[in-house]
């Protein structure tokens, strides 16, 4: 919390740092526990962090503030020019998490629910376009502020965080866990042939009691 507040202005974010930071790490001992690479473990945090850095330069030069006022400057001449960036990306990137929202929504059978069931598929759909406009919509809004460089590196690494948890289950459920490697990690199979070795060699040398 400390850090937080000497790094980016603000106790909150050393405790949402400290959080991420702890889940990502648990996650990442319990990969390598299950047998996964290492080195791609690390590969997915070291993408996590770069992701992140240019995250925080765009928030810090304020570039889709910029990109959404120039955008709006020329589509949406009439909105206020200090609400201009704001409205614009809005649409914007309502739009695009629209058109997102709706490929998912087909991909994943939202056809197949329509054959089968109209009425359900309808709701489905439109559901689908609600909830996918108004989350672009958020995201466009935050998107269109503009960040002192403080905040903007916290958010930077706060994304970085959130990215690596997420490379981290993505791994995870793309891969699955390899049960051969895992019960070669964990099997004492080495111990146990060593062991029966060495109890043969025994029983070979050891005197028969039949013996005369």
């Amino acid at each position: 919390m400390f850090l937080g507040e000497w790094l980016f202005g603000s106790i909150g974010w050393g405790v949402l740092h400290g959080s991420l930071f702890f889940v990502a790490l648990a996650l990442t001992a319990v990969m390598v526990a299950l047998a996964f690479s290492p080195t791609r473990l690390f590969l997915w945090y070291l993408l996590a962090f770069v992701i992140g850095i240019l995250a925080s330069l765009i928030f810090g030069f304020d570039i889709l503030n910029q990109v959404y006022g120039a955008i709006g400057n020329a589509l949406l001449p009439g909105v206020d020019a200090a609400n201009r960036p704001l409205v614009t990306g809005m649409l914007l990137v309502g739009l695009i998490a629209l058109v997102i929202g709706l490929v998912l929504f087909f991909r994943l059978g939202g056809g197949d629910t329509f054959r089968e069931s109209p009425g359900k598929g309808i709701v489905l759909l439109v559901l689908t376009v609600l909830v996918s406009f108004l989350y672009g919509a958020v995201i466009g809004a935050f998107t269109s502020i503009t960040f002192a460089w403080r905040p903007a590196f916290g958010l930077g690494l706060s994304i970085a965080y959130l990215l690596w948890i997420v490379f981290l289950i993505a791994d995870l459920f793309r891969t699955g866990i390899d049960d051969e490697a895992l019960k070669e990690r964990f099997y004492p199979g080495r111990t146990i042939d060593t062991t029966k070795e060495t109890l043969e060699w025994l029983q070979k040398r050891m005197p028969r009691e039949n013996e005369s």
